[in-house]
């Protein structure tokens, strides 16, 4: 599994470095045994909001947003080349809207980010939340990737 996490707003090297390895985990929780590369970066809400517009057309910033490589079903059934690892997608998550959203909450930055990052890849894997079911689904595995209990309600505007 290769993870790249990188950031173009101040988010701080041990945090980078934490989600790096959390999103490793929960790759190999999901995807045991193929070697799959996902890249996240970390924004603030101008990117944000140009991403949302250009890809959504919605001009306002979101938290988080993923972009798949690979339709769900076609992953792992790539081969890239030898000791090359399969792209699975690009996750971005909005720091400015994790830190307002990790405050409403009386939670940790990190714990916020982790969350958005278990979403994103999340949707890299076919998982929706347009209707209560999905986003049912959606907030269990993210409790199981994240291995405790998130708190979530159903007006969250999580988007794909």
């Amino acid at each position: 599994m290769l993870v790249r996490v990188t950031a173009e707003v101040p988010v701080g090297k041990r945090k980078l470095h934490f989600l790096r390895r959390s999103l490793g985990k929960m790759l190999g929780s999901l995807a045991s045994g193929r070697d799959l590369e996902l890249s996240v970066m970390m924004v603030g809400d101008e990117t944000m909001r140009r991403l949302n517009l250009e890809y959504l057309g919605r001009n306002e910033p979101t938290d988080v947003m993923a972009f798949p490589q690979a339709a769900p079903e076609e992953i792992g059934n790539y081969a890239p080349g030898a000791g090359q690892p399969e792209l699975l997608g690009d996750i971005v998550i909005c720091v400015p809207t994790a830190r307002q959203q990790a405050r409403e909450r009386g939670e940790p930055l990190i714990r916020e980010l982790e969350l958005l990052a278990a979403h994103g890849l999340l949707h890299l894997f076919g998982y929706g939340d347009s209707t209560p079911d999905e986003k049912r689904v959606m907030y269990a595995m993210e409790s199981k990737l994240l291995g405790r209990r998130t708190a979530r309600t159903s007006d969250r505007r999580i988007i794909r």
